[in-house]
């Protein structure tokens, strides 16, 4: 038995997979989400006749109905490309640490990253690869940190092969207000991205939870704390960060 860990469960599950000898490809999957009907036909029909090298595995499409939050329209607004926050192309990470979402692509397409909930990727590719455990409990973000370490490798995600997540979770608890400002530090610190762009892009988003309570969503003040403590013991304690 394990503890409670989306990182360390998927390290076991990879340790095992790849003891086969007879299989080409690993599957990583989740347990709340709903494939439609031709998704794996799909898939199959890109997997046998791919040929491109720098592609290291191919994810499925989220298909997502929810409408945008206020977060979302001002992330993907022209004032935060032209800033360096964010960027409307889909599956790229950012200098900030952020990364674009993958959703709804109506064509097939190349990207820098690609979920874990439903991803199929060339053995060949992972054998000296692992999820980071540091990550946590929540293990957020620990997607971003593994799709990063295939670089300057691609992922190709299947436009027709459509998948849903069951339910989408609001996260309010302190401890991950804590966590989601720590671990994109994490990817920023890593992999030596810019921490400036990241300062401006945390406060925003850190404000930006603090104006949810004035919408009557009063749960949002914990994490609001949660990320006014992380940014602090960011700036004093980042070097101690891995």
């Amino acid at each position: 038995m394990s503890k409670p860990s989306i990182s360390k469960q998927r390290n076991i599950g990879l340790k095992l997979a790849l003891k086969i000898k007879s299989i080409n490809y690993i599957f990583f999957l989740d347990d709340d989400i709903i494939f439609e009907k031709n998704a794996f036909n799909e898939m199959d029909k890109i997997i046998k006749k791919n040929k491109m090298k720098d592609v290291v595995g191919f994810g499925f499409n989220p298909k997502n109905n929810l409408k945008k939050n206020f977060f979302d329209l001002i992330k993907e607004s022209i004032l935060s490309k032209k800033l360096g926050l964010y960027d409307q192309q889909p599956g790229i990470v950012l200098q900030s640490g952020w990364q674009t979402k993958i959703q709804n692509l109506k064509k097939n397409l190349k990207t820098n990253w690609a979920s874990s909930a439903a991803l199929v990727l060339k053995k060949q590719n992972i054998k000296n690869k692992k999820f980071d455990e540091s990550f946590g409990n929540y293990s957020y973000l620990e997607d971003i940190d593994f799709s990063l370490q295939f670089k300057p490798l691609f992922f190709f995600i299947v436009s027709k092969a459509y998948f849903f997540h069951l339910q989408d979770i609001q996260r309010t608890s302190f401890r991950f207000g804590f966590i989601e400002v720590v671990n994109r530090y994490k990817i920023v610190k890593k992999y030596k991205l810019k921490k400036f762009s990241y300062f401006k892009m945390i406060i925003l988003k850190s404000i930006l939870n603090l104006l949810n309570i004035f919408f009557g969503k009063f749960r949002f003040l914990n994490r609001f704390v949660g990320n006014i403590y992380g940014i602090i013991y960011v700036i004093f304690f980042g070097f101690f960060v891995k």
